[in-house]
Order: structure tokens, then sequence, then C-alpha cells
């Protein structure tokens, strides 16, 4: 009996911690600060809509593509430009259920591997808003 449960035990705790994330996992508010204390909040509709406010600033709504359940995601912010549309490539990575790290890279040039050290790419903790 003390067998069964601690493969049932072992069984579940595996399921948690090898999670994937899908898009679900994702939809809602979303806020934390940079590393230079300018708050900032992303909220991610059931849509391909996101609304990204920094400091007091509402952005208008962007869309938005990931492609998940891979960890880290890359996620590709597209913002409508008067000469066009601007991607804002990164990296998203789920440190939680209810955290997430956001890692930008504002030159335009995300690189091939995720690395929270990048000096090119700013990382964003952002925690779920219930």
């Amino acid at each position: 009996m003390k067998k069964s449960f601690f493969v049932f035990l072992l069984a579940a705790f595996s399921l948690t911690a090898f999670a994937q994330h899908t898009k679900k996992d994702l939809i809602g508010k979303w806020e934390g600060t940079d590393s230079q204390g300018t708050k900032a909040s992303v909220q991610f509709l059931d849509t391909n809509k996101v609304i990204v406010i920094i400091g007091n600033k509402a952005m208008p709504p962007y869309t938005y593509t990931i492609d998940l359940p891979k960890s880290p995601a890359k996620l590709d912010i597209v913002m409508l430009t008067p000469n066009g549309q601007a991607i804002l490539p990164g990296f998203l990575l789920f440190a939680g259920d209810d955290s997430i790290k956001w890692q930008i890279f504002p030159g335009g040039k995300r690189p091939d591997t995720y690395d929270e050290n990048s000096p090119n790419g700013p990382v964003i903790t952002l925690k779920r808003i219930k």
C-alpha cells in the first residue's frame, strides 16, 4: 500500500513539474516592474490581441503570436506604425502558473536562445493579477 501511494505521488509530481503551458494559461492580466523601476502591465486577450501599459501610458491594442507549448516560447508583438507595422520580438518563459518572464529585444533581433543575462534583451518578471 505504501509503495503504490509513493508511486502515485511521484507520478502526480512529475505531471506538474513537466506540465506544458498553452495559450489558455497566458490569457489574463499580468503586472510587474522592470530593472529600472518602471511599472508595466500586459493583458493577453482570448483572441490574438494584447494590451500593454507602461507607467501610466496605455498603448493601442496590438496583436501577438506565440509558439506555446515551447519553453521558452517565442513571442512577437506586432505594432502598427505610420510606416506599416513593427515587430517587437521576445521570449516568454513561465516561471510558475502565476509568474512569467518576458524578455524583449527592442532592437528587433531575437537571438536563437534565451539568456536572462543578455545585455540586448531586458527581462521583465510579471505576476498574474487575479
